[in-house]
């Protein structure tokens, strides 16, 4: 098996910390995010990648700074990789209310979150750039690395491992790589990085 595609979910923010809903809200890293964010460029120092992407959200951009400075190559902003937007719950706390709202949701896929998006239009605006980003790692002569966020690594899950429970699952700063092998493409952590327990079921 070769590694074609690094997903990192991004530092942690103060609404990790707190374990809010964040979904379109435009919040940036924390201390112990933008710390999260130099061992990562860290880590990925010396490693050759084709293609940088990022969603539009100010904590993925801040998360992949880091990581590209100094290559002399662009970064692609993708607004296709944004966070499920929750609407209304975004900035609200994942109590048991909030998050049986979620799980409603979750089993109910057509209908819209409040004010935001479903899970299907989700699926349909993600799953096709996750493809390309894959796609493109496999093609040129090394991976692809996009920052994303809670709920696109919970898709990878579901998209490309057919696993609905999880079994991508990345803490804040952590690292899922895309593998190709005969069968087809695998997703596995790589670097989970965490500090504490975190619900990331939706809008990270």
């Amino acid at each position: 098996m070769k590694v074609v595609a690094y997903f990192i979910r991004h530092g942690q923010t103060e609404l990790n910390k707190d374990a809010d809903f964040k979904g379109e809200l435009q919040v940036g890293l924390n201390d112990k995010g933008k710390e999260q964010a130099v061992d990562l460029a860290k880590m990925f120092d010396g490693k050759k990648i084709s293609a940088f992407y990022t969603s539009a959200l100010r904590r993925a951009k801040e998360t992949l700074q880091p990581i590209v400075s100094g290559r002399g190559l662009r970064s692609f902003v993708a607004e296709d990789l944004d966070s499920l937007n929750v609407g209304d719950l975004a900035g609200e706390p994942k109590n048991e209310k909030n998050l049986n709202k979620v799980s409603y949701y979750q089993d109910h896929t057509e209908e819209r979150f409040p004010g935001g998006e479903s899970v299907d239009e989700f699926r349909r605006r993600v799953d096709p750039k996750l493809l390309s980003i894959i796609h493109k790692g496999e093609a040129a002569d090394a991976p692809t690395l996009a920052v994303v966020h809670g709920s696109i690594i919970r898709e990878i899950s579901r998209f490309i491992n057919r696993d609905e429970h999880n079994g991508a699952k990345v803490k804040p700063g952590g690292v899922v790589g895309i593998f190709k092998s005969p069968s087809g493409y695998t997703a596995k952590p790589l670097y989970k990085k965490s500090d504490k327990p975190d619900d990331d079921r939706f809008g990270s």
